[in-house]
């Protein structure tokens, strides 16, 4: 049985019921990532949708009653060198200025566990319906790598003209086990000496002063924006690099979604503080 495919021009039609489905379909997928939540997704249309003169585009794919796809895409027109117009379907979270940027890593097109060929076999459909609007090219970046939506999206969209793959960028990580005490012990013993030699230096050089502090109230957002775009903008003016906290949209964006995030329990904010001068920020 083929998928029921319904195109979202407006974010008027999104109501409570879609958000819902839209949230519990993330989380049924086999990539349960924030950035694919409705919640990312909707704020950052709400701080970048009329920019550029972007239009929204999603798909939702039904079967029968039951939401088990959704492609989020914007249509814009995309200039090229020598002022080259294209009109381009874009995934929603991407293609913001590169001053501006959120990075939204880890978006696409998200199905419900079991239904990713089927999703994408009904995108490469739902890409020849006209209320898509004139596209000439369709970008998909930021996708995982590692999971199976960008190989079946390629089997799916070839047909439809001209494909390229591109691996753009790596998001290297390390598995931490849980204690401390277990990371220590996973590590050659000259860098467990150098770690306990540092803190120590550390511990010496604050007076024991140190302390870790969390963003727990919507009160503090604030102070904890400033800090950031503090400490960001004294790394990036010893590089003579613009400070991206400087964007009103960057800072929009992140001002709307840090409250939605502590709301969900979302977020894990903190910075250090020693003598009363912040010193990091994760």
């Amino acid at each position: 049985m083929s998928l029921k495919i319904d195109i979202i021009e407006s974010s008027v039609a999104i109501d409570q019921n879609l958000v819902n489905e839209w949230q519990k379909l993330v989380e049924s997928s086999a990539s349960n990532e924030l950035t694919q939540t409705p919640r990312w997704l909707l704020t950052w249309w709400s701080v970048f949708g009329t920019h550029q003169g972007r239009q929204l585009r999603l798909i939702t794919f039904r079967r029968k009653s039951e939401l088990v796809g959704v492609a989020p895409f914007v249509l814009r027109r995309h200039y090229y060198p020598m002022g080259i117009p294209v009109w381009r379907l874009e995934l929603l979270g991407s293609g913001e200025d590169e001053i501006e940027e959120i990075c939204s890593d880890y978006i696409g097109v998200t199905a419900r566990r079991g239904e990713e060929q089927a999703v994408a076999k009904a995108l490469a459909e739902a890409l020849e319906n006209p209320l898509l609007g004139p596209w000439e090219e369709i970008l998909l970046p930021r996708l995982n790598g590692q999971s199976v939506m960008p190989h079946l999206l390629s089997v799916a969209l070839k047909p439809l003209g001209t494909l390229r793959y591109d691996v753009s960028g790596g998001a290297p990580y390390s598995p931490l086990p849980n204690t401390w005490d277990e990371y220590l012990g996973a590590l050659s013993s000259s860098t467990r000496y150098m770690i306990r030699r540092s803190l120590r230096a550390f511990e010496k050089w604050t007076d024991g002063d140190a302390k870790l502090v969390r963003l727990e109230s919507k009160s503090q957002i604030d102070k904890a924006m400033d800090i950031l775009s503090n400490l960001h903008g004294e790394r990036w003016a010893a590089e003579k690099q613009d400070n991206i906290f400087d964007a009103p949209r960057f800072m929009e964006f992140h001002k709307a979604i840090i409250p939605e995030l502590m709301e969900s329990n979302a977020l894990d904010f903190h910075w250090l503080v020693a003598d009363g001068t912040p010193l990091i920020a994760v």
